[in-house]
């Protein structure tokens, strides 16, 4: 039998009676317009994706680097998929700081 957590209150999840929110989150760089990523005359982009294809080949698996691509899967439990819908980028937790205008 799996056991899960909630991974941001780590209470236990009983599944057999709780529901369990599996949260996907993909970021990834984003070129909107030519021009913008400028290409390294000195870098050996053939042999980078020579390395792609093989990694590809091997793992089954493309990987990026973090800056480029990065995906991340959450299980929460029903209170904090609740929270999680009211702010889904935690502007709402944050401390503001208001400085009066002496």
């Amino acid at each position: 039998m799996l056991h899960f957590s909630c991974d941001r209150c780590h209470n236990m999840i009983n599944t057999d009676t709780e529901i369990r929110y599996v949260i996907k989150l993909e970021a990834h760089a984003s070129v909107d317009s030519p021009g913008v990523c400028e290409l390294d005359e000195d870098q050996d982009y053939i042999n980078e994706l020579k390395d792609i294809v093989e990694n590809l080949h091997e793992s089954g698996e493309i990987t990026c680097p973090e800056e480029i691509f990065h995906k991340n899967k959450f299980d929460l439990c029903e209170t904090c998929y609740r929270e999680y819908l009211r702010d889904p980028l935690g502007n709402q937790s944050r401390m503001r700081i208001d400085f009066s205008s002496n």
